[in-house]
């Protein structure tokens, strides 16, 4: 992190009750380490920038939601290349079993239904590739057969 984003997040953390500014900064951290190489400092302020405006009681949560959704937007990007390189006729299989580990961890992990369903997509995708593209279908999947 740039002293742009860590200071931005310290404004942000200040607000809240001492026992929540470490986990917030985590997961906040954690959230922003998701997003591509080329996003630089200034997009991910205006992120953090974003928080500012839900309620210092509130902001832990809408954290926990923030680092949820990018974990599981990546998840969901990989499997789409995933199904591309696989409809291309890649062998694909080791990686397709590696993240299928990743978002049943994730899975585990999550307690928001959305991004439960979200991630049940992404877990469907990776056992079609595994089938060979016999096995249970995805929307994304079906397009590519």
């Amino acid at each position: 992190m740039t002293d742009l984003v860590g200071g931005a997040l310290d404004r942000l953390a200040a607000d809240l009750p001492s026992d929540q500014r470490g986990r917030f900064l985590e997961l906040m951290r954690t959230g922003l380490a998701e997003f591509d190489a080329v996003v630089g400092p200034e997009d991910q302020v205006v992120e953090i920038e974003a928080a500012a405006d839900v309620p210092p009681g509130e902001r832990l949560a809408a954290a926990e939601r923030f680092a949820a959704k990018r974990r599981a937007f990546t998840l969901g990007r990989r499997s789409g290349e995933l199904l591309t390189a696989f409809a291309e006729g890649r062998d694909v299989a080791a990686d397709a079993e590696r993240l299928l580990a990743e978002i049943e961890t994730a899975l585990a992990e999550m307690r928001d239904d959305g991004i439960r369903r979200e991630l049940g997509d992404y877990a469907t995708e990776c056992r079609y590739v595994l089938s060979g593209g016999t096995g249970p279908n995805s929307p994304r999947g079906s397009k590519l057969a």
